[in-house]
C-alpha cells in the first residue's frame, strides 16, 4: 500500500555537467550544514575505490535497478555513459519524514523530469568557469582513471548541458580551488528560497 508523506521541506536539486564538481559541492555541504537530507542516488556503475556504497551511491545490479524501474520506485531514472542513475522516491520520503530540506544531485535530464513532477523544486545548475576549464577537469579525471567512455563524448554531451542552464532556477560558476566561495553561493540561493512560501511536497 502507497503512502504519502506531505510538509513544506525544500527539494533542492543539484545538477551540472560531468566533471564540473557537483560531488565536491554535496560533500562541502554535508561537512558544513547539517541541516538537510541528502538523498543517495542509486547507479548501475562500478563502485569507486573512495567511494562507499550507501554514502556516495547505491550502487545496484541491472536486475536490482531495473526492479525498481518496473515498481516505479523512482523519482526519475536514465541512462548515462551507458549507465542506470536514478533517484529512489524513498530517499525523499525520508528527508520529509524527518522534517528536512532535501539535497537530491542528478543530471541535467534528471533535474528537468524532477520539475516538471515537482515544480516547486528548486534547481541549481552547477557550471564551469570555461569549456577549457571543464576540459582540463575531465581530462584529469580520465588520466586518472575516474572516467570511462568517450572523452569528446562528455564534452559534447557537457556543452548540451550548459545550454540548458538557462532552465535552471540558480547558476552558480564553480572556480577551479574557489569550492568554499562555491558553497557560499549556495548558501545564499539557501536562504532566499527558504524565504519564498512553496507548496508541501507530495510524494506517493
Amino acid at each position: 500500500m502507497s503512502n504519502s508523506f506531505k510538509n513544506k521541506s525544500v527539494l533542492f536539486v543539484i545538477s551540472g555537467p560531468s566533471g564540473v564538481g557537483k560531488d565536491s559541492l554535496v560533500s562541502e555541504i554535508r561537512k558544513s550544514m547539517d541541516d538537510f537530507h541528502f538523498a543517495i542516488t542509486a547507479t548501475t556503475r562500478q563502485l569507486r575505490t573512495e567511494e562507499q556504497d550507501g554514502v556516495d551511491y547505491l550502487f545496484l545490479s541491472n536486475t536490482q535497478f531495473k526492479t525498481m524501474i518496473n515498481s516505479n520506485q523512482l523519482l526519475e531514472w536514465a541512462i548515462v555513459y551507458e549507465n542506470y542513475y536514478g533517484v529512489p522516491k524513498d530517499q525523499i520520503r525520508q528527508g520529509i519524514s524527518a522534517g528536512k530540506d532535501i539535497i537530491v544531485k542528478t543530471d541535467v535530464q534528471g533535474a528537468e523530469t524532477i520539475k516538471k513532477e515537482f515544480p516547486q523544486s528548486v534547481l541549481i545548475f552547477i557550471a564551469p568557469e570555461s569549456y577549457t576549464d571543464l576540459k582540463s577537469r575531465l581530462k584529469k579525471r580520465s588520466n586518472k582513471g575516474v572516467l570511462s567512455g568517450d572523452f569528446d563524448l562528455r564534452i559534447s554531451e557537457a556543452k548540451n548541458e550548459i545550454e540548458k542552464s538557462k532552465n535552471f532556477d540558480h547558476i552558480i560558476i564553480n572556480k577551479e580551488n574557489e569550492l568554499i566561495d562555491t558553497l557560499n553561493k549556495f548558501t545564499e540561493i539557501v536562504a532566499i528560497e527558504k524565504k519564498i512560501p512553496k507548496p508541501d511536497i507530495l510524494i506517493i
